[in-house]
């Protein structure tokens, strides 16, 4: 369906991916120390490196111009009491 598609992900856990019959799609390693993932031509996201918050190879990622992180910790924030 998405034959240009491009898969980002961690170079650790890249060698799973022909085990998912992935062979015939573009896939970009994410280095340990995290990158820039193009999106256009003037707009990327940052792969954020959270290996020591959650399972090796495991990357956040950020949104500069719109100021959202993306965490996939829905619900996990730790608050003040009575906040």
């Amino acid at each position: 369906m998405t034959p240009n598609a491009r898969i980002y992900v961690s170079a650790l856990w890249e060698r799973f991916l022909p085990h998912l019959g992935t062979e015939k799609i573009n896939v970009t390693d994410i280095p340990d120390e995290g990158m820039e993932i193009p999106i256009t031509d003037s707009f990327s996201v940052t792969a954020v490196p959270a290996h020591f918050l959650h399972s090796p190879g495991n990357f956040h990622y950020c949104d500069k111009k719109a100021r959202v992180y993306f965490s996939g910790d829905v619900g996990a924030a730790v608050f003040p009491p009575g906040k």
